[in-house]
């Protein structure tokens, strides 16, 4: 399913300010995504345009994504033999679990992903 910029307008100019704040800072928009509510927040008298966390963390997702493409799935990587693994979710789809490994991530806490 295809998002128009014009759905994206009227999805964003009904968000709070806070919650369109938010969204823009989480660094999961898509570039088209980050460009509107950029130009909302602007309406709204808000600038973010300069907000280095919000590019940065944009940035991020970006690097992460692409690292994942090139990642080579088939050989697991070397675990530290000092490292106490946990589990802490099974899934039986490999996005999902690839979700959850880069959400952890993302907050500093390795992962890694069996099988």
């Amino acid at each position: 399913m295809e998002i128009s910029r014009q759905d994206l307008e009227e999805r964003f100019r009904a968000l709070s300010d806070q919650v369109l704040v938010a969204r823009v800072r989480a660094g999961t928009l898509t570039p088209l995504a980050l460009k509107v509510a950029l130009e909302e927040l602007s309406t709204r008298g808000i600038e973010m345009a300069a907000d280095t966390e919000a590019t940065e963390n944009h940035e991020n997702q970006k690097d992460l994504e692409d690292f994942e493409d090139q990642e080579d799935h088939d050989h697991p990587t070397e675990l530290d033999p000092d490292v106490d693994l946990v589990t802490v979710a099974r899934f039986s789809n490999s996005w999902e679990a690839n979700v959850l490994r880069a959400c952890l991530e993302s907050h500093g806490i390795f992962a890694f992903i069996w099988g």
